[in-house]
């Protein structure tokens, strides 16, 4: 096992029904954000699960609810949200000092809002970030890949952000 000077969590944004009816390749990102879970939890990782909620998807509605392939544990995290962000008026940022995280691994859906928006506040925030490229998803693959290329390309943050697929972040720890 590697040693980090640093403590990490897993979050998955938004794989709810009503944001992944149309997802890009959902089922093999579905199929990797479990691979990840399960490494998450082999390592005592915490996974943190958050959900939007809007007008079309209000908490408690089928569209609210994580789809069926993946499952939640009641010791998970649980964060609900109205913004991009998975940190704006949320208390995603007092779950990770409680666990003294400084380190995310992110995936979810929608890549170019709350994926993008997360991963964006992360960073300005100070946590490091792994964005696991095939674990997240939003309609269009051509924007998969151009918010990957995003922070693949972005100097801005330095060694703070990573982008890998999951096989080379295994085991998350």
């Amino acid at each position: 096992m590697i040693l980090h000077s640093y403590k990490s969590a897993l979050l998955v944004i938004d794989v709810q029904n009503g944001v992944v009816l149309n997802a890009f390749e959902k089922d093999a990102v579905v199929s990797q954000i479990n691979r990840a879970i399960d490494s998450a939890r082999t390592n005592n990782l915490p996974v943190i699960w958050v959900q939007h909620s809007e007008d079309e998807m209000p908490i408690g509605s089928h569209f609210w609810e994580i789809i069926p392939e993946l499952v939640p544990e009641d010791h998970d995290g649980r964060v609900e949200k109205i913004h991009g962000s998975s940190f704006q008026e949320t208390d995603l940022a007092e779950i990770l000092q409680e666990h003294d995280i400084s380190h995310l691994y992110v995936t979810g859906a929608q890549s170019e809002n709350c994926v993008n928006a997360t991963t964006v506040d992360a960073l300005e925030r100070g946590y490091r970030v792994s964005l696991i490229s095939d674990a997240h998803t939003t309609d269009d693959g051509a924007v998969v890949a151009a918010i990957n290329g995003k922070f693949v390309e972005s100097n801005a943050h330095g060694a703070a952000i990573e982008v890998k697929n999951l096989d080379q972040l295994l085991p998350l720890e």
